[in-house]
């Protein structure tokens, strides 16, 4: 896809909300937990809301526009968490708890993978989080 075709694509689209909210949200996300990622994506993934890679890039799927702001921050969280904790094992599981508490019946609502891996993002896409760390300065 172009960016001209992915836009009038989307046109059709009845969002929950836009991608400037959810950069903001992984934002203020990323201030609570302590983490800053290299680099913040939207692009089309039909397998899984989002992903971290190894180098710290995180991707969310743009069907995540889609769904309410509380299965939105539990994607958001749980993607976040993976810059510092690679794996789903109980550290990871507590943290996302005491973020999210009750993020195991948010997670049920969905069939769709949480994780995956990042190949290449579309730069179009590009949530352009400062790199110099968060939040953006006013």
């Amino acid at each position: 896809y172009n960016y001209i075709e992915l836009r009038q694509e989307l046109a059709g689209y009845d969002f929950r909300t836009t991608p400037e909210a959810l950069k903001k949200a992984v934002q203020s996300w990323a201030v609570r937990i302590g983490v800053t990622p290299n680099g913040v994506y939207l692009q089309r993934m039909t397998a899984k809301w989002g992903s971290c890679s190894p180098r710290g890039r995180i991707c969310f799927s743009l069907d995540l526009l889609l769904e309410s702001q509380e299965f939105q921050a539990l994607v958001i969280v749980h993607e976040l968490l993976h810059l510092q904790i690679p794996n789903h094992g109980k550290l990871f599981k507590s943290l996302l708890s005491a973020f999210i508490p009750g993020w195991e019946s948010i997670r049920s609502r969905s069939p769709r993978a949480f994780c995956g891996s990042c190949v290449r993002p579309d730069p179009h896409y590009y949530l352009q989080l400062p790199s110099q760390g968060l939040p953006l300065q006013k």
